[in-house]
Formats: structure tokens, C-alpha cells, sequence
């Protein structure tokens, strides 16, 4: 990919003001692959699995805090970080997920179905800034749940628990450039759970 762009701040009257810069590019490969497995009649396994390799070709990142351990300073006289084969953010090397489903007949009463899901992913950057707090680490999450479906399939209930491990998981990282030089971040749910009704008309 190429014709990246970079976000520059320039602060005027005390506040930052953004503008794209042009020029930058990407090159990333890997391989997916997902499958099924009905094992028995009530039994089955689902899975994928994603490799990746996604690094910048060429690309400098405007700092937003100063000049402070950037690489070089630019004829703007803004600090850079030059990002030349580093991972582009939200880019893991491997991800993996891998799920089970066993049906519980239960005759005239309908169908009893608990499943787990489990998910690894390797780790990625959440910013374009590689700093120690835009590293989300290596994780694995389990996620579980039952469901219950009627016999003629007009009512259903699934009772679930997300992210049973409770796994602190970023989603992206920010830094407000300067004169105020503050992080922050998002993240996906802790643990939660819950039930669901659903109904056919």
C-alpha cells in the first residue's frame, strides 16, 4: 500500500489543530484459513487461523510530544520517528480461534447446546507511536455460553460469559500533542455476561 498518510499537530492560540501529511507505505502477506468439523451428530468444532506479517515500507510519524527521543527532526522543525520496517498497529503475527458446540437432545423439550470459544492472538501495537504503553501483550480469552432452542424453533435463550478470563485487552492509544502531553486508551469489555430471549413471529 502506498500514499500512507501521517497526522501533524501544529497548536495555534492553545489548540492543537491536525493536518495530513502525504507519503509512506506498507507491505503486508499472510495466510488465513477457517474450518468446520462436525464430528458426530451433536458434536462440532469450528476454528481459524491467521498469519501475518504487516510492517511500514517507508514512514515517519510526526511526535506529538516535542522532541523528545524522536530519530530526527524534520526541516518543520517537528520531531520524527522513522517506523521503516516496524509492525503497522493492530497487526498480530497470529491469531487463532477455536470453537466447540455439543448439542443436548432433549426431545419434546428442544435442544440444549453449551459452547466455548477460545481466541489467542500474538500482540500488537495500538498506536503509530511505538512506545511501552502502545504494546497490547499476547492474550487468550475464553468466552462461554448455553443456549436452549425450543423443539419447533419459535423460542430460544442463551446464557453467555465474554471474556471468562477477564483479560485487560487494548483497543488504541493516544497522546494529546503538546503542551499537554497526556495518554489514554481504549479497551475491549472485561468480563461480562448476560442472557438473551429471542422469538420467531
Amino acid at each position: 500500500y502506498t500514499g500512507l498518510t501521517t497526522t501533524v499537530f501544529t497548536v495555534y492560540n492553545g489548540i492543537p489543530v491536525a493536518k495530513q501529511v502525504p507519503g509512506g507505505s506498507t507491505e503486508s502477506t499472510g495466510l488465513e484459513l477457517e474450518g468446520y468439523w462436525r464430528a458426530t451428530k451433536d458434536f462440532s468444532i469450528d476454528f481459524g487461523i491467521a498469519f501475518n506479517d504487516a510492517n511500514y515500507d517507508k514512514f515517519n510519524v510526526a511526535s506529538r510530544t516535542g522532541l523528545v527521543g524522536v530519530d530526527f527532526i524534520g526541516d518543520d522543525g517537528r520531531g520524527y520517528f522513522q517506523m521503516d520496517g516496524k509492525q503497522t498497529p493492530f497487526s498480530p503475527d497470529l491469531t487463532v480461534s477455536t470453537g466447540l458446540t455439543y448439542d443436548v437432545q432433549l426431545g419434546g423439550n428442544g435442544t440444549l447446546a453449551p459452547r466455548a470459544q477460545i481466541y489467542y492472538n500474538s500482540g500488537y501495537q495500538t498506536a503509530r507511536e511505538q512506545t511501552f504503553f502502545t504494546k497490547q501483550d499476547a492474550y487468550t480469552k475464553l468466552d462461554l455460553s448455553v443456549g436452549w432452542t425450543s423443539a419447533d424453533q419459535k423460542y430460544s435463550v442463551l446464557a453467555f460469559v465474554n471474556n471468562a478470563t477477564d483479560e485487560v485487552i487494548s483497543t488504541s492509544t493516544d497522546i494529546t500533542p503538546e503542551p499537554y502531553f497526556q495518554a489514554y486508551a481504549d479497551y475491549e469489555l472485561p468480563r461480562n455476561y448476560g442472557v438473551r430471549l429471542a422469538i420467531k413471529f
